[in-house]
């Protein structure tokens, strides 16, 4: 018992040391949800979130701040097929499954995920412009496992449209989404004004306490739209220790019969 319990803590501290590909301290997360049909078209939706997004960034003590469709070890994980140009899978091979991030400017800075190479999106990712993603190390290695993956195309499989085509403009970290003790998953993140998503996580990133900041953004949203509700509000330290919770609790207990 008392070999077990020391295995157990000693691969609990190696856990607690894991990179995530993201820095959780000093970061709030919250969710909106946008109703059908009063926000029925993408235009509408982009019109309340992109303005919703500078009034949260002058807030004093926001460092950094985005939205995303999903953040780290949220519930939900959409997903879809991703063929990249010129290496299209021959009959019978299996296609690439991976997840789909829509974020605005800001979601990399505000949740703390590197960037590997290239750039992340910013205002010239415009609806009506050059289609574009960032992908993570784990898929820019897969098709590229030799050269940069800034400049290259992926598109949807199915999608046979004439602006399929996503030109690859950054690589990030490799983000561990589910768990932190996964592997992780394949990304590609997509931007929020070309791809736009009616249910969004807010991720901001604070020089001052991120619950000091609920007040000011819940002020925020009702200038908006007084009908909508800011809910899960959390931070992601607190987010990634609930993940925790069930191994600390294994330790516990054995750590309690060893002792005894």
């Amino acid at each position: 018992l008392l070999a077990g319990a020391g295995l157990l803590l000693r691969s609990y501290q190696q856990l607690l040391r894991v990179n995530l590909g993201y820095r959780p301290a000093n970061v709030l997360t919250a969710r909106l949800q946008l109703p059908y049909p009063r926000y029925g078209t993408d235009t509408v939706v982009r019109a309340f979130y992109e303005p919703l997004l500078e009034r949260v960034r002058s807030i004093p003590g926001v460092r950094a701040a985005g939205f995303a469709s999903r953040i780290p070890l949220s519930a939900g994980n959409p997903q879809d097929n991703i063929i990249a140009e010129g290496r299209e899978p021959k009959p019978g091979e299996p296609v690439l499954v991976a997840n789909i991030r829509n974020v605005t400017p800001g979601y990399f800075e505000a949740m703390g995920t590197p960037l590997v190479s290239g750039r992340t999106f910013d205002q010239r990712d415009r609806e009506g412009s050059l289609r574009v993603a960032v992908v993570d190390e784990s898929l820019a290695r897969h098709f590229w496992p030799n050269e940069s993956a800034v400049g290259k195309r992926i598109y949807h499989q199915g999608d046979t449209s004439s602006t399929r085509f996503m030109t690859i403009v950054g690589v990030v970290a490799n983000v561990k989404h589910n768990s932190v003790d996964e592997t992780p998953d394949l990304q590609v993140y997509e931007p929020f004004s070309q791809r736009p998503t009616w249910s969004n996580y807010l991720i901001v990133r604070s020089t001052v306490s991120p619950e000091a900041l609920v007040p000011l953004i819940r002020r925020e949203v009702a200038a908006s739209d007084p009908t909508l509700p800011l809910f899960s509000i959390n931070t992601m330290q607190r987010v990634v220790d609930q993940s925790l919770s069930p191994r600390r609790l294994t330790n516990a207990l054995l750590g309690g019969f060893a002792a005894v």
